[in-house]
């Protein structure tokens, strides 16, 4: 998915879920400690992997691609509420 490439591995980047694992020092390796173990498909896991341009930015990517959808589509039936006269 072109989506993925160009803006959830470049985003899970900024947050330090690197193309070789966790940055050091970043906010992700924060969480990282805090959490000590990562269970696989969790949502840390879905991040690094996404980072890493594996499955994780096609699962990010779909779920910016449905909320896109459904902030159009409330924006739709605002406008045509606004113009409705009863």
């Amino acid at each position: 998915m072109l989506f993925s490439l160009v803006v959830v591995g470049p985003v899970s980047r900024r947050f330090g879920f690197g193309k070789t694992g966790i940055v050091a020092g970043s906010v992700a390796a924060k969480i990282q400690s805090f959490l000590r173990i990562v269970a696989p498909r969790s949502v840390f896991a879905v991040f690094q992997s996404a980072g890493m341009g594996g499955y994780g930015a096609n699962v990010l990517a779909g779920i910016l691609k449905v909320s896109g959808l459904s902030i159009m589509a409330i924006g739709a039936v605002l406008v045509a509420l606004s113009k409705w006269k009863p």
